[in-house]
């Protein structure tokens, strides 16, 4: 046990904080992930990054089992602890056995690029509400458009009408671009592969059994452990989409740059930072009550200014599918920015 620890030690010890590489792997990462998720679009009935997918086939049925609402909330916290624990453990592990082997293979870059991209949901997400889009202005809906929604946001939209769909295809797609675009590069950007994962295994944990922080039960952990993490990425996640209200049209300039200073913000367990800047942005409202696909009900504060609609039309999905695109250009950009950075002062 001694050994395996000093071995871990010296793994860490001997990992870069800073490494060009690591910047430039992100980039391409992301952007292979927006050309490829673009043209395939959500697989599976899910816009969800194929990480979490795969998550949620491998551990979401016991996930399910122990979260038992019958049990006191310290019981089901208890558990929630220990998946995570297990989680982090398997993950991290994971990623340094990579982070060790890659190396030693041929193409490892091509390598280490693709399973960066399969933490993101980029170009996925984006294809989804295009298609959105298009079936809220009268074209014929395709196969499974409603489906994914209701699988990728994990809510029941039976009996929901348009303005209600339009909300969670809006609410979705940002939420992703911070979750599973934003917050894992930048984890990978500090860490490699092992944060990486750790930060994409809590993600996917909240995602699938958390209720957006509504219940204390065993995703309660999972998502006060992702929040933690998500903290500093999800502000730079809102800070992007504020500056691309000096290129989208019919929003309020810099207003998303106001709602992060002030004193009131939206919570993270609803959507956090991301949220309320283009709720700002926009002048519209996001959240609200909603019934999880198992039934449960998740009560939720609406986001947005005072006098701000949330009967959004399909106008609105088509704005905030402009900026989170420009957010995403602006990332790549600022990628590229910081490994020449890096090369010059490192």
């Amino acid at each position: 046990m001694e050994e395996l620890i000093n071995i871990i030690q010296q793994i860490v010890i001997n990992r870069d904080l800073i490494s060009p590489d690591r910047f430039i792997n992100a980039a391409f990462a992301l952007l292979l992930a927006l050309v490829v998720g673009f043209i395939t679009g959500p697989r599976s009935n899910s816009a969800t990054p194929f990480l979490w997918r795969l998550i949620d086939i491998s551990f979401g049925k016991l996930g399910d089992r122990l979260d038992n609402i019958k049990r006191k909330p310290a019981d089901l916290l208890m558990r929630g602890f220990l998946i995570c624990v297990f989680m982090i453990l398997f993950m991290g592990a994971f990623g340094l056995w990579l982070d060790e082997t890659l190396p030693g293979l041929p193409q490892s870059r091509l390598l280490e690029i693709i399973l960066i991209s399969l933490t993101l949901s980029i170009g996925a997400a984006i294809h989804h509400g295009m298609r959105l889009y298009q079936v809220l202005k009268g074209a014929k809906m395709s196969n499974g458009t409603y489906l994914t929604l209701a699988r990728t946001s994990r809510t029941d939209l039976s009996s929901r009408d348009e303005f209600t769909l339009t909300r969670s295809g809006a609410e979705i797609i940002v939420r992703l671009f911070d979750k599973a675009c934003i917050a894992p590069l930048i984890w990978y950007t500090l860490g490699g592969l092992p944060l990486l994962f750790i930060y994409t295994s809590l993600a996917a944990l909240s995602w699938k059994i958390a209720y957006d922080g509504t219940y204390d039960n065993t995703g309660k952990m999972a998502l006060l452990l992702e929040k933690i993490m998500g903290f500093i990425p999800t502000f730079f996640a809102a800070s992007l989409l504020a500056l691309t209200t000096l290129i989208v049209p019919f929003s309020k300039p810099l207003a998303g740059i106001k709602s992060m200073l002030s004193p009131k913000k939206y919570p993270y367990e609803h959507g956090g930072a991301v949220i309320g800047t283009i709720s700002d942005n926009l002048n519209i409202s996001l959240g609200g009550d909603v019934t999880h696909l198992n039934g449960r009900n998740m009560k939720r504060l609406w986001s947005g200014p005072k006098k701000a609609t949330a009967k959004l039309q399909a106008d609105h999905l088509k704005r905030i599918l402009y900026m989170v695109f420009i957010a995403e250009i602006y990332m790549i950009g600022a990628l590229l920015s910081a490994s020449m950075w890096a090369v010059i002062e490192f």
